[in-house]
């Protein structure tokens, strides 16, 4: 609910946090295959904090293969493994 949202927004704030609901919805597909490939490495947790902070934080497009490697690269895992699986069915 809107009240929600206010309320997590002004918590937020308390751990200098920046969170937004103005983001576009764009496909996550992507997004989650690299979680289910970083989990097999133990590097999910850290990915999942990284698409989050960017979705919610920064606004970023989760649909733009740019953003979901600069996560990637943040969480520690090989970028060129990461694109090879997004240019893969493997996942």
């Amino acid at each position: 609910t809107e009240l929600d949202m206010l309320h997590l927004k002004h918590e937020s704030k308390k751990y200098n946090i920046k969170y937004s609901f103005e983001g576009a919805l764009t496909n996550t597909r992507d997004s989650m295959r690299l979680v289910l490939w970083a989990q097999t490495l133990g590097k999910n947790e850290e990915l999942m904090t990284g698409l989050g902070a960017r979705h919610f934080g920064e606004d970023a497009l989760l649909g733009e293969h740019r953003v979901l490697l600069e996560v990637v690269q943040e969480a520690g895992l090989d970028v060129e493994e990461a694109r090879r699986v997004l240019y893969s069915n493997d996942w």
